[in-house]
């Protein structure tokens, strides 16, 4: 049985991605303390749902009668949802470390954004997702720090922060849509605030799963855009 804490929340969101989904959802049941998670169906065409049953520590919100992914609009769906202090903003195609919250609840104070790099893996584990353990975990990260041209990164693949404050940044902007700049936004506006940065990757880990590109959501002029939206932000 897990243990759950509802000091922190984390927020995801998934259209479609099933596979990831499974992998995601296993390793947050093993991590010690478990979070309280908002999952946001972003209008899968087979309805997520059924994680709800899985796990007790799981709230899924279905969104219907949606044809593209909006990530912000999504995020900002759960973001309201949230009922801990903190609010953890992350990505379904991630894989964690058991300890990964435990070292996340260390570190989150009112006047901090704290984050974490992840690393990237061009393939799926080859244990299933309801085998997912400790070792498991860790011969996996291995075999992705393996490949040299996979070194760690991501500005939002793990966002955690005050819920209070990130409401009152507004959460994310939905100006940005696809993928893009919109969690360098979040973090800028975080740091323009008064918040210090605060980085976790050298105390635990989390793993980028691979999975198909999405053509409308990895739109090049659609990235380019939201550039320059976040560059006039900066002035």
């Amino acid at each position: 049985m897990s243990e759950i804490t509802n000091e922190v929340t984390a927020v995801i969101t998934c259209m479609n991605r099933e596979t990831n989904a499974k992998y995601c959802l296993a390793s947050i049941n093993i991590c010690k303390p478990t979070p309280r998670c908002i999952l946001v169906d972003y209008g899968s065409a087979k309805p997520l749902t059924h994680f709800g049953d899985m796990y007790p520590w799981l709230t899924v919100v279905r969104v219907n009668n949606i044809t593209k992914f909006h990530k912000t609009r999504a995020l900002n769906i759960g973001i309201q949802e949230v009922k801990s202090d903190y609010t953890c903003l992350t990505d379904i195609d991630q894989i964690f470390q058991p300890n990964f919250f435990n070292i996340l609840l260390q570190e989150l104070r009112p006047r901090r954004f704290v984050k974490c790099k992840t690393h990237f893996a061009h393939v799926l584990p080859k244990f299933p997702p309801r085998k997912v353990n400790f070792m498991k975990y860790r011969e996996y990260l291995r075999q992705v720090k393996a490949d040299p041209v996979r070194d760690p990164h991501g500005e939002g693949c793990c966002q955690g922060i005050l819920t209070k404050r990130l409401r009152a940044l507004g959460g994310h902007d939905e100006t940005y849509i696809g993928w893009g700049y919109e969690d360098k936004d979040l973090e800028f506006r975080a740091r323009r605030s008064g918040l210090s940065i605060v980085w976790i990757d050298d105390r635990t880990s989390m793993v980028h799963l691979p999975h198909e590109r999405n053509k409308a959501y990895f739109n090049r002029a659609q990235i380019v855009k939201n550039k320059a939206i976040f560059n006039r932000k900066k002035g």
